[in-house]
């Protein structure tokens, strides 16, 4: 089952024990660039986390 965000309180109720997995879609700057910059990791590395392609989120947040 996949929730949108927006939903609201929502409750699961399984007939048969499982597993539950949480994410979210992380804010890039505040959750993923400015933790990594804190901890001394050079912005090459951190726009290497997004791959060598054209659809790299991360490469307009390190444009300075």
């Amino acid at each position: 089952v996949l929730l949108p965000a927006n939903l609201g309180l929502v409750t699961l109720a399984p007939l048969e024990p499982g597993a539950l997995l949480k994410t979210y879609v992380p804010d890039l700057m505040t959750n993923i660039v400015e933790p990594l910059r804190l901890s001394g990791v050079p912005d090459e590395a951190i726009l290497g986390l997004g791959g060598k392609t054209r659809l790299n989120d991360l490469a307009p947040l390190l444009d300075p």
